[in-house]
């Protein structure tokens, strides 16, 4: 998980990318499904099912950050929503 979370994740969320030698695409967060699952959503589901509190907390923060958008084109982030959905009872999600 630590080698994922070096590869994966930067300031704004999961990426799909990982930087690779001297040569690397740009490194966005990727929230919405396109006609493959947000690499947001495999992380988060990663972090959850660890049940490490640093890796819950950072799901939680990653699903807060994304709720507006998910608010705003719900069929866009059909798998952040599965994810909300599913793990509700164990996400302190306001």
């Amino acid at each position: 998980m630590q080698r994922s979370k070096t590869l994966f994740v930067i300031d704004a969320g999961f990426i799909a990318q990982a930087a690779v030698g001297d040569f690397s695409l740009p490194r966005e967060a990727a929230f919405a499904d396109t006609a493959l699952i947000a690499p947001t959503s495999v992380c988060i589901e990663a972090c959850l099912q660890s049940r490490q509190p640093q890796l819950v907390k950072q799901a939680e923060q990653r699903l807060k950050q994304a709720h507006p958008l998910m608010q705003q084109s719900p069929l866009d982030y059909a798998s952040l929503w599965a994810l909300y959905w599913k793990w509700q009872s164990f996400l302190s999600f306001d």
